[in-house]
């Protein structure tokens, strides 16, 4: 890369929105649909969209993380919802550790002698055919993601792909507490409905709908060094290198290993 290139940010987990950047950099200003958003910035997959100026629909269920969303996502529409194939109300469970929050208690056995036993919130549950009618409406969605700790099948069944048909899905697509593979109960499903496995990217399957193949190149392969990007992480690392470094410089040192003054 060119000294003064200046790599992209990747905000998620496992450098997801890297990977829908590349296929969606036709895009100017689309629209996403997150379930289990969790947080705005941390491991978030929109968060990189959000500062292009996309906007879209964060749904997290957690009384908690849903005042962070609404801070800092005023363009989005954040709903403190869980998404279901039966409507009405269900119990989520909440270990320390909130990101595994699930509504499959069963699922957090194995974390327990790490995080402790969770809590029970019971939080209101919509199909997401019901949610989209009255919150996307007409728009076309450039891409949804689920991320529910092993309730993916319950999103999936509740979705109508005749009505609204993102353009990309991506789905958790291991279990939360051993890694397996666990999309074979769902991805028939995705098939049968006209997407197209594109992708899986050791933690998530990415999937295009029949009609936008043409973009199944940009998502043969994970994001790699080839997408000139860094993760949050190493970019809080560098400014903080650059400001110790200035610092160190004021008092007379070159941090490339001479002494070029007295320290005071």
């Amino acid at each position: 890369m060119p000294p003064d290139f200046v790599p992209t940010v990747s905000y998620a987990q496992n450098a997801e929105d890297i990977v829908l950047l590349r296929a969606l950099a036709h895009v100017e200003r689309g629209f996403y649909v997150d379930v289990g958003a969790w947080d705005a910035t941390e491991d978030s997959v929109t968060r990189a969209f959000y500062e292009r100026g996309w906007r879209g629909i964060n749904i997290e269920p957690q009384p908690g993380r849903i005042d962070g969303l609404r801070a800092e996502r005023p363009r989005d529409i954040n709903l403190a919802l869980a998404i279901s194939d039966q409507p009405g109300y269900l119990s989520i469970w909440v270990p320390r550790y909130s990101a595994l929050a699930t509504c499959r208690r069963e699922m957090l056995a194995p974390h327990i002698p790490d995080y402790g036993d969770a809590i029970e919130h019971v939080v209101e549950a919509v199909r997401l055919d019901a949610l989209l009618r009255e919150h996307a409406h007409d728009r076309e969605i450039h891409f949804l993601k689920i991320d529910v700790e092993g309730y993916e099948s319950a999103v999936i069944e509740s979705a109508n792909f005749d009505e609204h048909r993102p353009v990309i899905l991506i789905v958790e697509a291991t279990s939360p507490h051993d890694n397996a593979p666990c999309w074979h109960g769902w991805e028939p499903r995705l098939l049968a409905n006209g997407y197209c496995f594109a992708l899986f990217d050791g933690l998530n399957r990415f999937y295009v709908r029949e009609e936008s193949k043409a973009l199944l190149p940009t998502l043969a392969v994970p994001a790699n060094c080839l997408d000139g990007f860094v993760t949050r992480r190493e970019m809080s690392l560098r400014r903080e290198l650059h400001e110790a470094r200035s610092l160190l410089a004021r008092h007379g040192v070159d941090t490339y290993g001479n002494h070029t003054g007295e320290l005071r």
